[in-house]
């Protein structure tokens, strides 16, 4: 198959840097060198970034065979952006699934996914969730904690990181009734597989056979297995003050009241909002 065995657009902070780190050990998948190619839509702010940690990256690659593969991916990678090169970016995968895991993608319009479902026609998805309150707080605190507001002095960085957590951009990232109503309409209900934060947390290896099985893979390695409960891309540590958590319950009340028509019945944990 032409492109990605699937595309996960997400949610940010829901499970996306495990699910790919996970997917990488597997033997029956190929994973692109870089996550989030963010390559669905242009977004001039990732390919910039791309472009200027070729040179670093190039010089990281072993003088083989193998070295060379991931030089030549990387620049075709990094190369002027063209929807064309897409499917491109995927064929190292050769008979093995392979995904496109980019949260970005929880932003793309309608006629983005529709038109990413016309390009790649055969690929799955798998969306992951998140209490969308907890996930926009964290959410708000990676980007303030690792970003140009990080030595803020302490008020004013707790005040940017409930602007944040406020924000349109924050919310249309947990706007799951948007997000599984484009990407079930583009792709089919049938081949959106929806898994959740919170059993990755309670139960991580029922959680990725899930996905695994969605995608005609094999179930984890019993030797992968102790690597799961391993956390990545964790971030500083804030507890999200009382009023913030009452507010962000409030905006996301209505949202998630028209969530459950979209997912089978009695599947969603029961998030607080």
């Amino acid at each position: 198959m032409q492109g990605p065995s699937f595309i996960c657009p997400g949610a940010q902070k829901s499970g996306t840097t495990w699910l790919q780190a996970q997917l990488r050990r597997h033997p029956q998948f190929w994973m692109p060198p870089q996550k989030e190619v963010d390559y669905l839509a242009e977004y001039p702010t990732s390919r910039e970034k791309y472009a200027a940690r070729l040179p670093n990256v190039l010089k990281r690659f072993p003088d083989n065979k193998n070295g060379a593969a991931r030089a030549d991916w990387w620049r075709l990678f990094t190369s002027d952006w063209s929807l064309d090169k897409y499917t491109r970016l995927f064929e190292p995968a050769g008979d093995r699934l392979s995904g496109d895991v980019s949260p970005n993608y929880s932003r793309l319009t309608t006629e983005e996914v529709a038109r990413a479902a016309r390009l790649v026609p055969d690929a799955r998805v798998v969306i992951l969730l998140r209490d969308p309150v907890s996930r926009s707080w964290s959410y708000a605190r990676h980007m303030v904690t690792r970003g140009p507001k990080k030595d803020l002095p302490p008020q004013r960085r707790a005040a940017a990181m409930e602007k944040f957590a406020l924000s349109e951009r924050c919310y249309e990232h947990s706007n799951y009734v948007r997000i599984l109503s484009d990407w079930q309409a583009a792709f089919g209900r049938d081949r959106v597989h929806v898994a959740y934060y919170d059993d990755l947390q309670a139960r991580p290896v029922a959680m990725l056979n899930g996905i695994l099985a969605f995608l005609g893979a094999d179930p984890v390695p019993q030797e992968q297995q102790e690597m799961l409960n391993k956390a990545v891309n964790v971030g500083e540590h804030v507890d999200c003050p009382e009023d913030l958590l009452r507010r962000l319950t409030e905006v996301f009340a209505p949202m998630l009241a028209n969530l459950d028509a979209l997912l089978p019945a009695g599947e969603r944990p029961g998030w607080a909002a």
